[in-house]
């Protein structure tokens, strides 16, 4: 993931550079939120191999809940901001379950196979980073919003850590009082190849937090 993270540095430090000389107004945001997260990878069974013995169907999931983190935007003008942010999803479950299809009867099913065994399940741990530029649409003290970036995600999986390239895309509403306010986002993490399941996966977030300009 380093070109991601040279990447991220240059488009910051080039876009600060540029907002020195201008419109001189940075706006700290720290939010919590809920992510939508729900990758599967299932690994079906070979029903024509020769073996005594049984096929099983492998099931590995993720999923996701709350998350946390903070946001660092810098004015180019009235309008344009460029904004880098970093968040944490603290309680992603990851289980990994096994079950054997049924093909003779009598047979205990649920659904068409045997119930599932969970071999384990524990907690990982998602680290977000992106750069991102937002437009701000002012209205007095209403300012409706869009964004859009990339960045990545890396998942702690305790005994190792996968990373992923996003891009995200999103909008959402800051109302402010003066140089205070609360800010809401929906916003689209979309990851072309989840490390799971190897396709393209959505982290649908929905954040909410208070923002104060510097």
């Amino acid at each position: 993931m380093n070109y991601i993270s040279c990447f991220l540095v240059i488009l910051l430090s080039s876009c600060v550079l540029q907002a020195q000389e201008s419109f001189k107004k940075s706006e700290i945001t720290i939010y919590s939120g809920i992510s939508f997260l729900g990758v599967e990878d299932v690994t079906e069974p070979c029903l024509v191999c020769l073996s005594p013995l049984p096929a099983f169907i492998q099931t590995s999931t993720l999923d996701s809940g709350f998350l946390i983190g903070f946001k660092f935007g810098y004015y180019l003008n009235e309008n344009v901001e460029v904004e880098g942010n970093f968040s944490v999803a603290p309680n992603q479950d990851f289980t990994f379950e096994s079950s054997i299809p049924c093909r003779d009867e009598p047979c205990p099913l649920i659904g068409d196979v045997i119930a599932p065994v969970t071999f384990f399940e524990k907690n990982a741990v998602a680290y977000s980073y992106s750069g991102n530029l937002v437009y701000n649409f002012n209205h007095k003290t209403v300012t409706p919003f869009v964004t859009a970036g990339i960045g990545g995600v890396s998942t702690d999986l305790q005994d190792e850590v996968h990373s992923d390239f996003v891009f995200n895309f999103g909008g959402g509403t800051k109302f402010h009082f003066k140089n205070v306010g609360v800010r809401f986002e929906l916003n689209d993490q979309v990851i072309p190849d989840h490390f799971l399941s190897g396709k393209t996966e959505h982290d649908l977030q929905v954040q909410y937090g208070f923002f104060f300009r510097l």
